[in-house]
């Protein structure tokens, strides 16, 4: 740089925080007049509470605004950029500051972003708590044809793209705030009598780790047939408390809360003879700052490991943007490697892949894939054919998984693809639900025509299990802030919700055990709760096939869910219609239900075969819901029929 720039007051700043901030470039060389610096906000208008305030030189008073003073004699100015960018639109602002007379060396420019001066409020910090940074451009030359952000930069959608391509970065780490709250995680189904371990972590307003208290003392009450008091202190806002062990079968509910009980937490653990795996919480797509998301793949691991406790997780980043950035591939694999520690936290490999930069099949579909193993990248290849990418698929063994189908312009037509592609579906993410055409949690700008749904798919003879995670890209991995309760501009509408969690049916938490869960179906979709699900039809669990050639055969249902609230209705839907309602009085409801329709009237037809599906949809009375993953029910061709 011709010169030098400095972020004031230096140190952490608090996530949420409002206060005043002041850039100060210093010149090393001579500035010439028509010369200047900007300073870019990323995504300030496309991921609100990923960013800071926008800023502002209008109004003293409101949100963001700004003042320059300098030694020599400068402008001010704020730029939205680009004005568009495909259909996304302007999602970046720069403060740009236009030396009118030479700046000599040594002579400063100060950039006061959130003055409060003449009375206003200041600017405000991004809500997610990880190491932003600003860029910095600076055109010593001519200020009005600097723009390299406008037709380079910013199109990449990628914040290391840009950070690599910046004259200078500005790196500011945000932390937590106060705490408000207590992330309680354990095992959700035991045994009787088997010992389980609860962590404990401190929250802020906004689910980040809290800064402050460094040490809190709280009690710890597990509720039902035993009750159990324990005193516990979390120092460095964690906490760990074994030696716990229930003997009856039964729902606990378990509390923490602090002196002052404005502190508190509440989980749900299950204990039952009838264990058949362990329950394992995970999030498997959010994105990083190397493709169009937020944090370094490390923040990301550590976010869902120790902040939101997770089992398992895993990056999913854009084969494109991962192509445009040298390096990249090999920095999430390092990272996925390092962070995983079978028994404690499982991290798998992953991508997401558009079927447009990949092959020639004529669709804009988005699908992620994961392994427990580290796979080959797959580059760009625009002239190829998906059969291709199915060969790279099952040469390594990978689950392919779509996601928000229904989406206008990045949706999948499934009438395109073969039916033996993807093994799961996600149903659920923060931009919406793609299980049914207009659902209560429709992406917002859902693509018109049909062969694009979770059900379409089901109905076509696609075998998925069903999960849900995040897509995230203004969040870190398993982020908990409800995005649905905080206000959203028109261009960060395509994420409504938080992010989903997938829970994994498996024997052990290694990436052995967690892939085998996923690979067999045994899998399900919440909206971000950790609700507990049991479900089978003749002592099958979800993701199972029951094979006959007795079209009367006679379906038991069983159902049993422990949720974190009132349950509202759950609904036994076959072949995505409904069959079955049931109303809840409690956050623990229990439901059988005996199908004797006959399956060569209820089933659906293939060139084989006739099949019929299963799955649970449940709706809590806070609006939280989750989907089981199917259990088929397929009537093979005996002669009888035809």
């Amino acid at each position: 740089m011709k010169g030098e720039i400095a972020f004031e007051p230096e140190g952490p700043v608090r996530a949420g925080e409002w206060s005043s901030w002041r850039f100060v470039y210093t010149a090393k060389s001579e500035v010439p007049a028509g010369g200047g610096i900007d300073i870019l906000f990323p995504f300030s208008s496309y991921y609100p509470i990923a960013s800071w305030s926008i800023p502002q030189t209008e109004e003293p008073l409101l949100e963001g605004y700004t003042t320059v003073e300098s030694d020599g004699e400068v402008e001010l100015e704020v730029e939205a950029l680009p004005k568009e960018i495909g259909r996304l639109g302007m999602i970046y602002h720069a403060l740009s500051v236009e030396v009118r007379k030479d700046l000599k060396p040594g002579e400063r420019i100060v950039v006061t972003y959130g003055d409060r001066r003449k009375g206003g409020v200041g600017a405000r910090v991004c809500l997610v708590a990880y190491g932003t940074f600003f860029a910095i451009l600076e055109a010593i030359e001519d200020l009005k044809n600097r723009w390299r952000y406008k037709e380079d930069i910013l199109k990449k959608h990628s914040l290391r793209y840009i950070e690599r391509n910046s004259d200078h970065i500005l790196r500011v780490a945000i932390v937590g705030g106060e705490a408000k709250g207590i992330n309680i995680a354990h095992p959700k189904v035991i045994r009787p009598g088997e010992e389980f371990r609860l962590r404990l972590r401190l929250l802020d307003a906004f689910m980040n780790e809290a800064s402050t208290p460094d040490d809190l003392q709280v009690r710890l009450l597990v509720e039902g047939r035993e009750n159990i008091f324990r005193k516990v202190s979390l120092k460095g806002g964690y906490a760990e408390v074994g030696d716990i062990h229930l003997d009856e079968e039964g729902v606990y509910r378990i509390f923490c809360i602090d002196g002052s009980g404005k502190v508190s937490g509440r989980s749900e653990v299950v204990v039952t003879e009838d264990k058949k795996f362990n329950y394992f919480w995970g999030e498997i797509h959010p994105h990083t700052e190397i493709s169009d998301g937020i944090g370094t793949p490390d923040e990301h691991y550590r976010y869902a490991r120790d902040v939101a406790l997770l089992d398992f997780g895993a990056i999913a980043d854009h084969n494109y943007s991962i192509e445009e950035n040298p390096g990249s591939w090999e920095e999430i694999t390092k990272s996925t490697k390092e962070h995983d520690q079978p028994g404690r936290f499982v991290a798998l490999f992953g991508m997401e892949v558009a079927t447009s930069t990949v092959c020639n099949i004529g669709d804009d579909g988005h699908f992620n894939v994961y392994s427990h193993k580290r796979f080959p990248f797959l580059p760009s290849n625009l002239e190829g054919d998906f059969d291709a990418v199915l060969e790279w698929i099952k040469e390594n063994e990978l689950i392919a998984v779509p996601h928000h189908t229904l989406y206008s312009g990045m949706g999948m037509d499934f009438g395109r693809y073969p039916k033996d592609a993807f093994h799961l579906f996600e149903v659920f993410s923060s931009h919406g639900c793609s299980e049914y055409y207009d659902n209560p949690k429709r992406i917002k700008y859902q693509h018109i025509g049909g062969g694009r749904s979770l059900c379409d798919a089901l109905r076509a003879g696609f075998r998925m299990g069903i999960i849900a995670s995040s897509d995230y890209h203004n969040e870190l991995m398993g982020g908990m802030l409800k995005l649905q309760e905080y206000a959203q501009t028109v261009h960060s509408s395509y994420f409504q919700f938080r992010g989903g969690y997938v829970c994994v049916l498996a024997e052990e938490l290694t990436p052995e055990g967690i892939m085998d869960g996923l690979r067999k179906r045994r899998c399900y979709a919440t909206t971000g709760d950790r609700i507990v699900i049991f479900f089978e039809i003749n002592g099958h669990i979800m993701g199972e096939t029951i094979e006959t050639e007795d079209d009367s055969l006679v379906r038991e249902v069983e159902v049993e869910v422990v949720g974190t609230n009132r349950i509202e209705k759950i609904e036994l839907i076959r072949n995505c219609e409904p069959v079955l309602e049931h109303k809840g009085k409690s956050d623990h409801e229990r439901i059988t239900f005996r199908d004797e329709s006959n399956l060569r009237e209820v089933s659906i037809a293939s060139d084989e075969e006739m099949f019929s599906f299963y799955y649970v949809r449940l709706v809590q009375a806070d609006g939280e819901m989750a989907w089981t993953s199917p259990i088929w029910i397929v009537l093979k061709r005996d002669g009888r029929w035809k």
